[in-house]
């Protein structure tokens, strides 16, 4: 989804960066190109400060520090992903994610898909990002085995589950 540019108390905030792009990325002896999207919780908070937006049945506001702080996981996708450590969990409406906490104190929670009848390809989506506060660590995944990135990358490009345990 191409996001549109978002105006909240009178200011423009551009949402170029969170078009959707392909990035290769290198994963051991092959390179998997990963089709990247964003969810509006990269940009959007329910706290109610910035302007209402609505999708589908959900009303969320928009939040100029996340949209700020959403360069920083631009070039995280971009430059070394594969080196990165995540926790793979589980959710009620997602299922299975991965929460990357390499660039602390940001948080990034990405799926990976592999579409139908592809070779060397992923759909990535970064469906939240933000930085956590302090007090905030103690609500972010910590269970699970810490695994690499480009390990999880491999696996899923394969059409296989990674083990949340």
């Amino acid at each position: 989804m191409k996001w549109a540019d978002i105006v909240s108390s009178g200011k423009t905030y551009p949402m170029s960066h969170l078009h959707p792009f392909t990035v290769g990325v290198q994963v051991g002896s092959r390179q998997i190109d990963l089709h990247v999207t964003f969810g509006w919780h990269v940009f959007t908070d329910d706290k109610g400060n910035g302007s209402p937006i609505r999708h589908g049945q959900e009303t969320r506001y928009f939040c100029a520090n996340r949209h700020s702080d959403s360069h920083q996981a631009i070039h995280f996708i971009q430059n070394g992903m594969a080196d990165a450590y995540v926790r793979c969990y589980i959710t009620k409406k997602s299922g299975q994610m991965f929460f990357v906490f390499d660039l602390n104190p940001y948080a990034m929670f990405f799926t990976f898909q592999k579409p139908s009848d592809t070779v060397n390809e992923l759909n990535c989506k970064l469906v939240s990002a933000y930085t956590v506060s302090p007090w905030g660590h103690s609500g972010l995944p910590t269970w699970g085995k810490l695994q690499k990135l480009g390990f999880v990358l491999h696996k899923r490009e394969r059409g296989e589950a990674i083990a949340v345990k």
